[in-house]
């Protein structure tokens, strides 16, 4: 806590004091949210090309597709939606810990 925050206790002592983060750390928790949302579409740009390939798979003219293409372009989706996945869960993660100020009351 700096003087101002200890004045201002000393005071009131029902008052809020608000921690600021530095300027450094708040530079990294950008830096991450601005990570986790390439890696959300990313996974979501990953997804949707497995589904096109599935679709052109399923739509090829013959009776019995190729179990292996349907293999393929399924693992591709599930890969996209791992990665969507992933990046929802860093974002969530970098979003909770980038407050900019807590309220702390005494």
């Amino acid at each position: 806590m700096n003087s101002i925050q200890l004045s201002r206790l000393s005071r009131d002592p029902g008052a809020p004091i608000s921690l600021d983060s530095s300027d450094a750390e708040q530079e990294v928790s950008r830096g991450g949210v601005e990570r986790s949302r390439k890696t959300i579409l990313g996974g979501w740009i990953i997804s949707m090309i497995g589904i096109v390939f599935f679709c052109l798979v399923m739509s090829n003219g013959n009776q019995q597709p190729d179990l292996y293409s349907i293999l393929v372009t399924l693992a591709v989706i599930s890969v996209g939606v791992g990665v969507w996945f992933v990046g929802c869960v860093r974002f969530m993660h970098e979003a909770a810990s980038s407050t900019t100020t807590e309220t702390v009351n005494w």
